[in-house]
């Protein structure tokens, strides 16, 4: 996700905050400072409110991470790769490079984003039943994170895709089906039903109730990223179905660009540095085996001073290091290479020899084909 800084690793998931959840943590810890400690609170110092909002604040995104790591970890169980974890304005999301193999393993990792809010809820439940005759801090917190907790897990479950409760149905649909294709088309529907809904009612509040004029906005506002995130659904749905048929030996570039892996490093810049080669990289060979590939930002990594001398092979990245997919490899599996690497092009080969070129670009034309004939 664009603008988003890597703050560490879960179970050796990348963890990324994206910059605009500064902006909703600041949202909600002001609205818990001037809003919710004070109504319970109104003895306390503003001192003390201050520090129970961050406090409170801090918990409920962790809470959302444990959410989104719960999701996460079926995946994993499954042998699905998760890509990262990354808060962001609307809350959080786990990037899982490919869909579940089978509907029952859908259901489960849709699930266990849920379960693990409703198990958070029944926790802050307990402290705050534990704590309430204190009136100290941790049992406000504890009452608004139960809250909290038990609304985000049964917003979650809302029968509309992209959304957990989405995801469930089009398991179930799935498994009733036995059409993963059919179900994901059902659950988009009501995606899109449920996100149309969701924009009209916020602008109906917004234009309605003055003092509702932030809810309104809000709703609005997560009506719009839920049709967007089933729009894109549907383009997934769409590019996998027109892939089903193609090979990655179907949709290569043959004949890529290839240097000779003792060439110096300027004369690669001088005499091979094409625009093609620009944008897709070179293969490095000796003779027709295939040893490398480099880039521009290979290249640009040799000092200048050093370029005559240096030879490709010790810019470029060596062959033990790509991944590479076979000319037989489905389109499907490329798509889902790609996704699971985060790149946008793999090599084509077999038998020790680069036969092609596959990239994002060229997974596209079946699709673009598709509409093109389509009437």
């Amino acid at each position: 996700m664009p603008g988003s800084i890597r703050v560490g690793s879960l179970l050796g998931i990348p963890f990324y905050i994206n910059v605009s959840w500064l902006a909703i943590f600041a949202l909600v810890t002001f609205y818990l400072a001037s809003e919710w400690f004070p109504m319970a609170h109104p003895r306390w110092p503003l001192e003390l409110h201050l520090l129970s909002a961050t406090v409170t604040s801090l918990l409920f995104f962790v809470s959302i991470v444990l959410h989104e790591l719960a999701h996460s970890v079926v995946a994993l169980r499954l042998g699905l790769p998760v890509r990262s974890i990354t808060l962001f304005i609307l809350g959080g999301v786990a990037q899982i490079a490919r869909e579940a193999p089978h509907p029952s393993g859908e259901l489960v990792m849709a699930a266990a984003g849920p379960l693990a809010s409703f198990a958070l809820s029944a926790l802050f439940a307990a402290l705050w039943a534990a704590t309430r005759e204190l009136g100290d801090p941790v049992q406000s917190i504890a009452a608004w994170l139960a809250i909290q907790n038990l609304i985000l897990a049964i917003f979650n479950m809302l029968p509309g895709f992209p959304m957990d409760g989405g995801r469930v149905l089009r398991a179930l649909l799935w498994w009733a089906t036995g059409s993963g294709r059919r179900a994901t088309a059902i659950a988009v529907a009501l995606g899109r039903t449920m996100a149309l809904a969701f924009i009209a009612g916020g602008i109906t509040i917004l234009v309605l109730n003055r003092n509702g004029a932030f809810l309104g906005a809000q709703i609005a506002i997560v009506g719009w990223f839920l049709h967007m995130a089933a729009n894109g659904s549907v383009r997934q749905v769409r590019l996998r179905d027109a892939l089903a048929s193609y090979t990655a030996g179907d949709l290569m570039s043959t004949g890529p660009l290839s240097v000779p892996m003792e060439t110096p490093v300027q004369q690669v810049v001088a005499e091979y540095l094409t625009p093609e080669a620009l944008q897709r990289g070179m293969a490095v060979v000796a003779g027709t085996e295939l040893r490398g590939l480099v880039s521009l930002h290979d290249l640009n990594r040799v000092p200048k001073h050093q370029r005559q001398s240096v030879q490709v092979r010790y810019a470029m990245t060596p062959v033990s290091q790509l991944a590479m997919v076979h000319p037989l490899t489905p389109a499907l599996t490329v798509l889902e290479e790609m996704d699971a690497r985060n790149v946008n092009e793999l090599p084509v080969v077999s038998g020790g020899v680069l036969r092609g070129i596959v990239t994002r670009l060229h997974l596209l034309r079946p699709l673009e084909t598709k509409r093109r004939f389509s009437w």
